[in-house]
């Protein structure tokens, strides 16, 4: 999924140079609400909600299945699997927009 979505930040930028900040800036956001930095459930509940739309909330919630609740391997499959429907999202997505990208500067 990370690589699918740095190929979806790369289509997206504006230049070369603005990929690195803007691919930054929303993988910190994913990070910090998607529980990289703090347990989750410390914050509200409406980002709680909105951060199940981000990779990141997937990847720790497997991450702490195995290695904090000490859950057998079978626990983190759910998590697995919708971090790998993100990145077939994110890399049809990123496939598609430069794919656009392409042809509008041809």
């Amino acid at each position: 999924a990370g690589t699918a979505f740095g190929l979806v930040v790369a289509a997206t930028a504006p230049s070369r140079e603005a990929v690195l900040p803007l691919g930054s800036i929303a993988i910190m956001t994913m990070a910090a609400v998607g529980g990289c930095w703090w347990p989750i459930n410390l914050e509200p509940d409406w980002m709680q909600r909105a951060a199940l739309v981000f990779p990141t909330t997937w990847a720790m919630e497997a991450y702490n299945d195995l290695m904090i609740r000490r859950q057998p391997a079978g626990a983190a499959l759910g998590a697995t699997a919708v971090l790998l429907a993100h990145g077939g999202v994110y890399l049809a997505a990123g496939l598609l927009l430069f794919r656009r990208r392409v042809l509008r500067a041809a």
